[in-house]
């Protein structure tokens, strides 16, 4: 049953994946549930989950139904159940499976994580702590944490994609995935995520364009995607982020002209657009806005006030954990 939940979660879209009976990865001494009979007998399983026994999935599940504390634990809900597997599911792909614990995973604590739950044992936050050098790549199964407010996974050596997935974290208020090695676009499908104040995903090897879904992710304060290789324009939809204060696309292949409705961030305090290939000047709805700091190339200046150019040799550095993308 577990895993029949944890494929309904999972699963986007229709699939012609093969189906598997869950009864099938039911063995002793895996709890029975009584729910089964009355859910779908079947899970439609990618085949890359389970059928392959060196998978983070397949090597959790197996963790799972050995889990001396679900075994003992008669009342955990479903929930429970399916946080505990997606943890050692994570844990499993982070190459970290030696911190697996068969006791409540609220109290789960080592030096290169941190886990905080609610009063109801819901894992609220997850954060890998910074310069520890955990590797593997983002499982799609933390989707199932949905009252996780907070997930925190850059400074380290993450590859792989971002799992749109995330997009069911609907209760997410920070994600910081910078600093890795992460390829792959940014999924459209983040713009679900609309409790989020902070996105951080600087400083890894993404592409594609930047998804002008983003624009309705109106409780956005910042917005880090600096330091990758992100083509294509900036999406004018951006403009309807009016409670952003950080914005930083610098250092990407960004082309085309800064788009006006910029100047619709009234409370932006930091705008980084240098390091790409823009063209035209700054308009003048955007130089009316009194930002902080504003770093552009120099020829793009043309608004006939006083800007801080790219090429002054004076830029500050940009934090390599996060800049503001994980101040916590």
């Amino acid at each position: 049953f577990v895993i029949w939940m944890l494929m309904c979660w999972l699963t986007v879209g229709g699939s012609n994946a093969p189906v598997v009976d869950a009864r099938q990865l039911q063995r002793p001494p895996f709890r029975q549930f009584p729910l089964q009979s009355s859910r779908h007998p079947q899970a439609p399983l990618p085949s890359t989950s389970f059928a392959n026994s060196s998978s983070s999935q397949s090597r959790a599940l197996e963790w799972f139904q050995n889990d001396n504390f679900v075994i003992s634990q008669e009342d955990l809900s479903d929930s429970r159940l399916l946080q505990r597997f997606a943890l050692a599911t994570a844990f499993y792909s982070f190459g970290r499976q030696v911190y697996l614990r068969q006791t409540d995973e609220c109290g789960w604590e080592s030096d290169w994580f941190e886990i905080s739950c609610d009063s109801g044992s819901s894992i609220v936050s997850f954060d890998l702590v910074n310069y520890t050098q955990v590797t593997g790549s983002i499982p799609p199964e933390l989707s199932v944490l949905t009252a996780l407010t907070s997930l925190y996974l850059d400074g380290n050596f993450l590859t792989g994609s971002i799992p749109p997935q995330l997009s069911t974290l609907t209760a997410l208020t920070k994600l910081g995935l910078g600093t890795n090695f992460l390829t792959g676009t940014i999924p459209p499908e983040l713009s679900s995520l609309t409790a989020l104040t902070t996105l951080g995903v600087g400083l890894n090897k993404l592409t594609g364009t930047i998804p002008s879904q983003l624009g309705a992710l109106a409780s956005m304060r910042s917005l880090y995607l600096y330091g990758n290789g992100l083509t294509g324009t900036i999406p004018s939809q951006l403009g309807a982020l009016t409670l952003l204060e950080f914005l930083w696309l610098d250092s990407n292949e960004l082309t085309g002209t800064i788009p006006s409705q910029l100047g619709a961030l009234i409370l932006l305090e930091f705008l980084w657009l240098d390091s790409n290939e823009l063209t035209g000047t700054v308009p003048s709805e955007l130089c009316a806005i009194g930002i902080q700091t504003f770093w552009v190339d120099r020829d793009k200046v043309g608004c006939g006030v006083a800007l801080v150019v790219s090429d002054v040799g004076n830029k500050p550095e940009q934090p390599a954990k996060g800049n503001n993308e994980v101040s916590r």
